[in-house]
């Protein structure tokens, strides 16, 4: 989660309703601050796409309004089948380097066209020995269709959330 002071607030479209969680770091361990959700009707989003943004964008508001929420900076969770996070090991090289090389793992990994796609990775560490012999590194990939990605921000941005 984001934090700012050891507070986060995670958010969650789903298709049956939008939740939100807000949680703060005290001394060490995390505690559940405040924990919210608002129902959404059927069909506002199928299969983790929004379909209905103005109904989403008012049960978001509702969400923050009923929930008590003060701050706005929310850590958006995408969930879709045109979305994955897998754990795979590359070649050792820089980050630049693994960047690029990751963008044509990606159509690999997701059964979509590579320049539709958006992704993001997080080093996990050194990985085992290449078949060759060679340092790899362990990476978690993030990667999902880029529309899901871009009308769930657009959506609470509406909502007034950052």
């Amino acid at each position: 989660m984001a934090k700012r002071s050891g507070i986060g607030i995670g958010l969650d479209i789903g298709s049956s309703a939008v939740r939100a969680v807000e949680v703060a770091g005290h001394g060490g361990h995390d505690e559940v601050v405040r924990f919210a959700q608002v129902g959404l009707p059927v069909g506002a989003v199928v299969e983790g796409g929004i379909r209905d943004p103005a109904t989403v964008t008012t049960a978001l508001k509702r969400l923050w309004s009923e929930g008590g929420f003060k701050r706005r900076e929310v850590v958006l969770g995408v969930s879709s089948q045109r979305a994955m996070v897998r754990q795979i090991e590359v070649p050792q090289m820089n980050a630049g380097e693994m960047r690029s090389a990751l963008r044509y793992q990606i159509g690999e990994l997701l059964p979509i066209p590579v320049d539709q796609a958006v992704f993001d990775f997080a080093v996990l560490g050194p990985g085992d020995a290449g078949t060759d012999g060679g340092a790899t590194t362990k990476l978690l990939v993030v990667a999902a269709q880029q529309d899901i990605v871009t009308d769930a921000i657009a959506v609470v941005k509406k909502a007034g959330l950052r």
